[in-house]
């Protein structure tokens, strides 16, 4: 099943901006003559607090792992969007080979839960793959909202 999902905001005229109509007027051109099935819900985006662990803490943490096992120090912005390419994406299988395909997603769409799952996913590949505890929002050592 093909399936299409944009974000956008309803002012308080009841009136729908999406936030990338051009992208969603060239996707529905891919559903040309089928009946198509449209539902609206509401977006919880994460919190600020959410978001000042995740820059102030988290992607701090991963820095300081890349740096011990690689010596190498790579920026705050390096790593966001090694997350987004890797616990942020969409997946996609390729049925002749079985290869899957990951897109890059914003972490800015996720919704509360949503941001919170991606985050569990990453500490279980660095918990598995790099022997190294990211910390959680109990455990914080700083919380500066800055980027």
């Amino acid at each position: 099943m093909k399936k299409i999902k944009y974000f956008g905001h309803v002012n308080q005229d009841g009136i729908l901006k999406l936030f990338n109509r051009d992208g969603f007027s060239d996707d529905l051109k891919t559903f040309l003559n089928q009946d198509v099935e449209i539902t609206i819900e509401i977006k919880n985006k994460r919190t600020l607090p959410q978001n000042g662990f995740y820059w102030s803490n988290f992607i701090p943490s991963e820095i300081e792992c890349f740096k011990e096992r690689f010596g190498e120090t790579y920026n705050k912005s390096q790593i966001h969007d090694w997350n987004k390419a890797n616990f942020f994406a969409s997946e996609h299988v390729l049925e002749e080979t079985g290869e899957v395909i990951k897109i890059p997603e914003s972490s800015a769409a996720q919704g509360t839960k949503e941001f919170e799952e991606k985050l569990e996913n990453c500490r279980q590949w660095f918990r598995q793959n790099m022997d190294w505890e990211i910390p959680y929002p109990k455990h914080q050592t700083d919380l500066n909202f800055e980027r």
